[in-house]
């Protein structure tokens, strides 16, 4: 994944995004709970899974009007609305080593609320590249959504800090180079061991 070849759309819209698996440990029932809480701030959820009626049940259940199912979705149709949203929101409560939402969302300069979960925590830097929360604590996702879905302007600077991060770390030159950096290693290491 390279992400210096996505480029980065300089609009931030009021919506905060979900995409992924609809399944229990993505924690997607926290994120409409917050939802319900954030005075109407549209929250979007792309995705498919064994949750996902259940998901729609809670959101009625509980009144959360904000937020819109909108199925699953690939490639360029996922990346127009990806490359537009204010934020994505990562509310996993296992822990996830990489998740490539991050990745995806980065490469775009879409800053990442972010559970503090696996690599979560140290891909998204609290306050560098976006926001973290304690995924069991719901008045905390509850405050970073209310954060930027309020401030435009912190939204966009998370964002393009994550956009230089992506593009820094996440790249075809580095990685080429990291792989044959790797199987020099290895080939110097097995001469050693043959003389």
């Amino acid at each position: 994944f390279d992400s210096k070849s996505r480029h980065a759309s300089d609009r931030y819209e009021p919506f905060g995004l979900y995409f992924g698996r609809l399944i229990e440990e993505k924690g997607v029932d926290r994120l409409i709970e917050a939802a319900a809480q954030v005075g109407g701030f549209p929250i979007k959820i792309v995705g498919d899974g064994p949750d996902l009626e259940r998901l729609k049940t809670l959101a009625v259940r509980i009144g959360a009007n904000n937020v819109e199912f909108l199925g699953p979705m690939w490639g360029e149709e996922l990346e127009n609305i990806l490359s537009v949203a204010r934020f994505v929101v990562v509310p996993s409560v296992w822990h996830e080593n990489f998740p490539y939402v991050v990745n995806q969302s980065f490469a775009l300069a879409r800053p990442v609320i972010g559970s503090r979960r696996g690599g979560i925590t140290e891909l998204v830097a609290d306050n560098k590249r976006g926001l973290i929360f304690e995924p069991d604590q719901v008045g905390e996702l509850v405050s970073c959504i209310q954060r930027l879905a309020g401030n435009e302007t912190e939204a966009r600077r998370l964002g393009l800090a994550a956009k230089q991060y992506s593009d820094a770390t996440f790249n075809d030159a580095k990685f080429l180079a990291e792989v044959s950096f790797a199987y020099e290693q290895g080939l110097n290491a097995h001469t050693r061991r043959r003389r």
